[in-house]
Parts: structure tokens; sequence; C-alpha cells
């Protein structure tokens, strides 16, 4: 008898509960006060969104060549050291301009403008919808390159975009890649 007992409570509570349910308001007396709230937050962020620069070197390098342009970059932080309102966060880098062959590209690797007291050398952001090649994560260099093999070279790249998030000490803590068609 206490099967039968707990069975029979069980399909009450569960009636009960689709009951209630039946008779909520119906989410439509909602919708138009989130769509309202959406778009004041669409506006908002419209508003604040700015163009993103970068500080740092740029130089037209071979596939294989990009430590001297990371040594540029040493060098360059340096000389920025004493110009950071704040700790950089996140190093930027930016691959574009391939040839045909993909074997020299132009690199841009630097940090955000806007860190920076006064004027420097800028250089700008590539704008466009871009699509995730690699999550924000911590990645191994293999993993950092297999992500290449992600890309569509069959249509034309406009950059690809890695975003290296940094630690107090300036190591990197993750990592991820993006691509612009």
């Amino acid at each position: 008898m206490n099967l039968f007992n707990s069975l029979m409570t069980s399909v009450v509570v569960v009636a009960a509960i689709c009951l209630i349910a039946l008779y909520q308001p119906k989410y439509a007396y909602a919708a138009p006060q989130v769509k309202a709230l959406t778009s004041k937050i669409e506006n908002a962020s419209k508003a604040k969104a700015v163009e993103l620069k970068l500080v740092g070197v740029r130089g037209k390098v071979n596939n294989y060549d990009i430590a001297s342009l990371e040594n540029l970059l040493r060098k360059k932080e340096e000389q920025l050291f004493s110009s950071f309102k704040i700790q950089p966060e996140q190093l930027y880098i930016v691959y574009q301009n391939f040839t045909d062959n993909f074997q020299a590209m132009t690199v841009t690797m630097g940090y955000d403008s806007r860190i920076l007291r006064g004027e420097q050398q800028t250089y700008p952001y590539p704008k466009g919808k871009t699509q995730l090649l690699l999550a924000k994560h911590k990645h191994t260099s293999k993993e950092l390159l297999n992500a290449w093999n992600k890309i569509d070279y069959s249509r034309p790249i406009k950059a690809v975009i890695e975003i290296n998030y940094l630690a107090e000490d300036g190591s990197t803590l993750s990592a991820e890649l993006k691509v612009l068609y």
C-alpha cells in the first residue's frame, strides 16, 4: 500500500503543478518590456563603442621571422612602460596583407591605445565580424598552429587576430584566435 500511496501523491503533485502553470499569465505581456530594455542596452553599447587602436610595432615579415618583430615590441615596451595608465591586460597580434602563397604578411603587435598617456603612433584594429577559430583558454603553441588550419583559405582573408590575455607579470594566461574575412 505504501507504493500505491506514494505514486498517487506524486500524480496529484504533478497535476497540481501543471494546473498552476496553465493558469499563469502569458509571457507575451512581458515581451514589449523586454524588447524595450534590450533596445536600450543595444543603444547604450553602440554609443559606448570606441574604435580600438593599437600601439606597438608593425612590420612585413616572413612566416618564420616573427621573433624579430617580438624583439622590436619588447624594445618598444620599454619606451611605453612609463606611459601605461594601467598594466596591459591584452596583447593583440594582427596578421594581415598576406601574400598569395601566405609566406609573408604584415604583422601588428601591440596594446590598446586607450591605456596610454600621451600621443603615440597607432595602428587601426581591423573592423568587421570575426569568426572564432580558438576560444579564450590556455593553449599550447601546437593548438595555436592547428587553429590556423580551420581558416577557409578559399575566401579572401582580411586579418587573423590573436589576442593574448596577460597576467600582471606579462606572461600569457590565455589566448584566442579569430579570422576576419
